[in-house]
């Protein structure tokens, strides 16, 4: 038996050590957030966007939990392309007092606030295979100190660039928390936020209704005076009053007399033929995305002006980009494009029945591609008179 003590008294000398390791980490305790009492309905408020910059709002809805994996290609609540953001908002009740981590499993870039405190900020692209577009998602974690029924304001912004998308939020609750070695090490299940831990944003206070208008009384007439003589006044004597000047107005040459103008006539694309395609060359897109830049509207204004002359036009609206690159990307680049267009018209009034969108990537260049000039003339969006 003297043999085998030794061994024992370092086996649980190791135990006694990584007890007190663990217990100086989880003693690291945040400080605790600001909370309300606030319930609401269950299920977070979360809105789509178009680009990973919250570009273009696409889809708004209601869902139970944070709780997404999309595959390649992704269409996600109607969302057609590879680039898109999104953000929750809502409200997360603690179930118990206690230490809770916070864990965000994402692909690519997420923030998370709790209680208007940023608690995980990984606003970057994880980079992947360019071939296969595939990678591992990331965990990304929190802690922090919550209060048994109190609620917490919750925010979580998410971006995808590229590829399969992931999102999900799980926590790791006291309540779930197991011994192990006599107590010497303890360990907590990680596991999806639930549902009925997580309510929308509080409601605003309604407003109270103006009180109706109190019709005013008229006033009570005064009684009558009695009338009293009063003696009139003596008109002054006449004074002859200077006579009036004439003024005559200044001749004006009927040359130099200036006419009011006419209102301009709205700009419009002229001499257009059927099936020549005209580049839109004020039409400009931030580097490698779909999202116009601020000089692009008047361009898109005088398309939006021709169509609008001409109710029969039908337009074929055609994205381009540089051969430089994936060429599946340079193809999905040039569909957006011709899209964003198009969305843009139709915003305007123009019936979507009456336009046409299809991106050829860098299949069809106007130049070469050895120089920068003639890689900028590639990258353009041009539209076609269709045929009646």
């Amino acid at each position: 038996m003297n043999v085998f003590l030794p061994f024992f008294q370092r086996a649980t000398a190791r135990l006694l050590l990584a007890g007190m390791c663990l217990a100086v980490a989880f003693s690291s305790v945040a400080a605790p957030l600001g909370g309300g009492d606030e319930p609401r309905a269950t299920g977070l408020h979360v809105e789509f966007y178009r680009g990973i910059n919250f570009n273009y709002i696409e889809h708004v809805r209601v869902e139970d939990q944070v709780n997404y994996q999309w595959a390649h290609p992704i269409y996600a609540q109607g969302l057609e392309g590879l680039e898109f953001s999104a953000r929750w908002t809502g409200r997360l009740r603690a179930p118990v007092d206690g230490m809770f981590r916070l864990c965000l499993k994402v692909d690519d870039g997420a923030r998370l606030w709790l209680a208007g405190k940023l608690l995980i900020d990984q606003w970057y692209k994880i980079s992947n295979n360019s071939i296969t577009l595939r990678v591992k998602p990331v965990t990304f974690t929190a802690e922090v100190h919550l209060k048994k029924g109190q609620y917490y304001d919750l925010k979580i912004e998410y971006f995808n660039y590229l590829g399969p998308g992931v999102i999900k939020l799980y926590w790791e609750s006291p309540q779930t928390e197991t011994e192990h070695f006599f107590g010497l090490i303890t360990q907590r299940k990680r596991e999806l936020v639930p549902s009925e831990f997580l309510s929308g944003p509080p409601e605003k206070p309604a407003v109270k209704p103006a009180p109706p208008p109190v019709a005013k009384k008229d006033p009570k007439p005064s009684p009558a005076k009695p009338a009293v003589a009063r003696r009139e006044p003596v008109a002054p004597k006449a004074v002859a009053a200077p006579a009036a000047r004439t003024v005559v107005p200044p001749v004006t040459a009927a040359g130099n007399r200036k006419e009011p103008s006419a209102p301009r006539e709205p700009a419009v694309f002229e001499r257009l033929e059927a099936g020549k395609p005209v580049v839109l060359d004020r039409v400009l897109f931030e580097q490698s995305k779909y999202v116009l830049l601020p000089g692009s509207y008047a361009e898109l204004d005088k398309l939006v002006n021709t169509l609008k002359k001409y109710p029969a036009m039908r337009i074929l609206v055609a994205g381009h980009t540089e051969n430089v690159g994936d060429p599946r990307l340079n193809q999905a680049l040039s569909e957006h494009r011709a899209r964003v267009v198009a969305n843009y018209l139709s915003r305007n009034g123009i019936a979507e029945g009456r336009i046409e969108t299809r991106g050829y990537g860098g299949t069809q260049p106007l130049a070469g591609n050895a120089t920068e000039a003639d890689r900028a003339r590639n990258r353009r969006v041009e539209f076609t008179v269709k045929n009646p």
